[in-house]
């Protein structure tokens, strides 16, 4: 566990102080040594830098997670939306993106060792027995199953009641699917999502274990100063200010600056500050880009389709018509869709209908079709 006294500034790990003090130096060294670490992603195939960014938000929710309960608790009392102060970070896509790594060096960087629990620990009883023993230290499952996740872990999520305590933990849940996940939507402003699909090549054996052996040798020099520093100086600024507005440029921004110390002022981009504006307007990128193209051109027909899926509009409504396998199972997923583009009156299963405004305003593109337009391109940008 770890305990903090901010108004002493005092911490035991464990039972242990942990000494909050740090050596210039040290925290230096360390920061070159993250910044190597994140230029390992740069072999891996797909869009790295978006996989560098999106990672470097993880980081700045990972460090700043021992006092998300202090601002969640000021959230509660001041009636403010707790939301806004994810409990919850949730790590998924393909095998071989390098999620556990990842989460494995930034814990080894922040408290000196790897903070992965057995899955079997996710149950319902035992989540709740993490949360109140381990006070501020992350609490992190590697490959957790969908199905473990909506049995046990939604309701936690969901829950937005304070727990009673003063210390309790973010909790870190990272998932390998070959396919991307869809969350529901009330999970998903609820969490610190990040999705990639980014990954070394699975036929590059000898860059696979030359990457290996690199991060193995960062992982062996990290100190822990690096992190001492950045909670000292986050300490600094949460005492200035107990309920920042924006936690991620707060946390992001105090990353960018001992980073770019140990760059001389030559960060790389990816470690810029991000605010939580810009975070939540990307995180629907993915499902954004799934609905444009279920409303492509070539599945648009006149009529409301009956035996065949496709689309249509009628009045201010999108009607999309899937055909179900004998499972009941349609090819595309809703649950992460925002709920306020649904007509959930009128849908039934196999049969969407969508709010037509909204939905335009959601995909940044036009789906009315006039006479003129019959024969042309369907979409356009707004």
């Amino acid at each position: 566990y770890l305990s903090i006294d901010r108004a002493n500034r005092n911490a035991l790990l464990s039972g242990e102080r942990f000494i909050l003090e740090w050596d210039n130096d040290e925290a230096k060294t360390d920061a070159e040594l993250l910044l190597r670490y994140f230029s390992n992603f740069e072999s891996f195939e797909g869009d790295v830098s978006r996989l560098q960014r999106d990672y470097f938000i993880l980081m700045s929710w990972l460090y700043i997670s021992p006092f998300v309960c202090d601002m969640r608790s000021v959230a509660s009392l001041t009636h403010r939306d707790v939301i806004r102060y994810p409990l919850f970070a949730i790590v998924y896509g393909m095998s071989g993106c390098g999620k556990t790594t990842l989460v494995d060096t930034l814990t080894l960087s922040m408290f000196g060792r790897s903070l992965s629990i057995d899955k079997s620990n996710f149950t319902k009883r035992k989540l709740r027995g993490l949360q109140h023993g381990y006070k501020r230290l992350p609490v992190v499952f590697d490959d957790i199953s969908r199905g473990a996740f909506t049995k046990y872990g939604v309701d936690l999520v969901k829950n937005e009641y304070h727990p009673g305590i003063a210390e309790y933990p973010g909790f870190v849940l990272s998932m390998n699917s070959n396919e991307p996940q869809s969350f529901p939507d009330e999970v998903t402003r609820r969490c610190l999502m990040i999705y990639t699909a980014t990954g070394l090549p699975p036929y590059d054996e000898g860059l696979r274990q030359r990457l290996d052996d690199e991060i193995n040798d960062i992982r062996d020099c990290l100190t822990g100063q690096f992190y001492r520093r950045y909670m000292s100086e986050v300490m600094d600024k949460l005492d200035d200010n107990p309920l920042p507005e924006d936690w991620l440029a707060l946390s992001s921004e105090t990353l960018e600056g001992i980073l770019g110390e140990a760059t001389s002022g030559k960060a790389p981009n990816w470690c810029k500050r991000v605010t939580w504006v810009d975070y939540a307007e990307a995180r629907y990128d993915r499902v954004r880009t799934r609905l444009t193209n279920l409303l492509r051109e070539s599945a648009f027909a006149k009529k409301e389709p009956v035996d065949a899926n496709g689309w249509t509009v009628e009045g201010d409504k999108i009607i999309v018509r899937e055909i179900r396998d004998a499972f009941g199972r349609s090819g595309f997923s809703w649950d992460d869709v925002p709920n306020t583009l649904k007509d959930h009156e009128t849908s039934s299963p196999g049969r969407t209908v969508l709010h037509l405004e909204k939905v335009e305003d959601f995909i940044g593109m036009r789906l009315r079709p006039t006479p003129s337009r019959w024969k042309r391109p369907f979409g356009f940008s707004l």
